[in-house]
């Protein structure tokens, strides 16, 4: 057990801060920097042309400088912007230039590598990237997509031609790892009768970057929800596998390059709770009934020993949780309770989305409690 919980905001009072999903770290490989997103307004979702600040800041200074600015971004996910991971200082993020959604991958000098695709995932060495539709994303969930374009495969239910691409972070070069029908003939129909339309949605490699993991989605017919897919793939798309049937799946994280945790429902079951799956077989094992009884980002700490999760508001309590699960001890504890306006809501609600720090001794976390958005990190041990 820890003593105390240390609780420190990393960014200014001025503007809105945040950096965005939960699932890699907004801190620098060195501890040195963290990475974030700066905006003028909070309280509605982003239109073609407002623009978002790439903002670095030195955590040992306590200085910060703008180092670029982007019109692909949403307030759940931002601009997919993230460190490459070794000792460069580079980082990269999604960019809507010259009438088309890329990447750039910018070096501290200032220097652009541009990309043809935009990033969904990033694998652990960097040298390659998942991309899909973030117009085909906006269309099927807002909060995840960008403000630009249009879906050029809108009117189709399952193209041939769009999926999940895979491309060389060295070259840009890409190809098309899985397509929508290949999706659809190893899942099937979410929905007995019909041809729902498709969307992926949260992509991840496994820790070893050998196979990726995806949301398969399907558009929901009105006063309906949608159901969920998980399926892994070897990078390339070889070799896919259906880990869970369409049911209902939310937040995942890998524990290694087989297992991941995953909140979600399993066949036969009713009832939602954080299990273990292992890819390629049908094993699952519930972490802890009594205690994941409700959604949340997870993340495991990089000794495999701790969960880092976090907790939605109700009506009756309007505060997300931060919590730390010791996996040995099967025992949760709760590190804080951060108010969370109830109007910041929908697409545009701001999650904690924690995230650890490389060295695993802190934590970063995305909140509004003190009226804007913020960064804020806390111990980790």
């Amino acid at each position: 057990m820890r003593a105390a919980f240390s609780l420190r905001r990393l960014t200014p009072m001025e503007g809105h801060w945040f950096f965005g999903y939960y699932d890699h770290s907004d801190i620098s490989p060195d501890g040195r920097h963290l990475l974030a997103h700066r905006t003028g307004f909070h309280d509605r979702s982003p239109r073609p042309g407002d623009v978002a600040d790439i903002m670095i800041l030195d955590l040992r200074a306590e200085s910060f400088r703008q180092a670029a600015r982007t019109l692909a971004w949403n307030f759940q996910q931002g601009s997919m912007l993230q460190w490459l991971p070794d000792t460069s200082g580079r980082f990269i993020y999604n960019q809507w230039r010259d009438g088309v959604y890329g990447a750039v991958v910018q070096s501290p000098d200032g220097r652009e590598q541009l990309l043809p695709r935009p990033v969904a995932a990033l694998s652990p060495d960097g040298g390659y990237a998942l991309s899909t539709s973030f117009t085909r994303m906006r269309d099927f969930r807002p909060v995840c997509g960008y403000p630009f374009g249009e879906d050029p495969f809108r009117n189709q239910a399952c193209p041939e031609d769009d999926g999940i691409f895979l491309m060389d972070m060295r070259t840009g070069e890409s190809s098309l790892a899985l397509s929508y029908p290949q999706m659809r003939a190893l899942a099937g129909e979410p929905e007995a009768g019909g041809r729902a339309k498709l969307c992926v949605n949260h992509l991840s490699f496994n820790t070893r970057g050998s196979r990726f993991v995806c949301l398969v989605r399907n558009f929901p017919a009105p006063g309906s929800g949608w159901k969920s897919a998980l399926i892994t793939a070897n990078i390339d798309g070889s070799e896919p596998y259906l880990l869970l049937g369409w049911s209902y799946a939310s937040h995942y994280h890998w524990k290694d390059e087989r297992v991941l945790a995953l909140y979600g429902t399993l066949p036969g079951e009713n009832t939602p709770q954080l299990y273990e799956l292992t890819d390629r077989t049908q094993k699952a094992r519930a972490i802890d009934e009594a205690f994941f009884t409700f959604d949340g980002h997870v993340s495991y700490s990089a000794d495999r020993k701790t969960l880092l999760y976090d907790s939605y508001p109700t009506r009756s309590d309007p505060h997300r949780k931060l919590i730390f699960y010791d996996l040995a001890a099967g025992k949760g504890e709760l590190a804080g309770r951060f108010y969370s306006d109830p109007m910041i809501d929908g697409d545009i609600r701001c999650d904690l989305h924690p995230r650890w720090s490389p060295d695993g001794c802190a934590v970063t976390f995305d909140s509004i409690h003190e009226g804007f958005r913020g960064i804020y990190s806390m111990n980790a041990r």
